[in-house]
């Protein structure tokens, strides 16, 4: 992951930038909040490329479903063998 230089950290807001960002987090959480009351619910996907998905400018993508999927599986840790790595006796 880059880094990005532009970014603006919390420690350099101002305090109505500090105020505004709670405001927005507060407001969020509420609508959250709102929204699972209502009977929504929060479906997790596992991780892969959005239906129709195309490169910029229309071109090819530079990475495939499957070299998504097991990147995140690399990334999790998670081998998909029962094995813990430790001695069971």
């Amino acid at each position: 992951m880059a880094i990005d230089i532009n970014r603006k950290y919390e420690s350099s807001f101002t305090d109505d930038e500090r105020v505004m960002k709670q405001r927005a987090r507060e407001e969020l959480k509420k609508q959250m909040a709102e929204f699972l009351s209502k009977g929504g619910s929060v479906e997790k996907l596992e991780p892969g490329i959005a239906k129709g998905a195309t490169g910029m400018m229309g071109d090819k993508l530079q990475y495939s479903d499957a070299d998504i999927k097991r990147q995140a599986k690399e990334q999790s840790g998670h081998t998909g063998s029962k094995e813990t790595g430790r001695d069971s006796k």
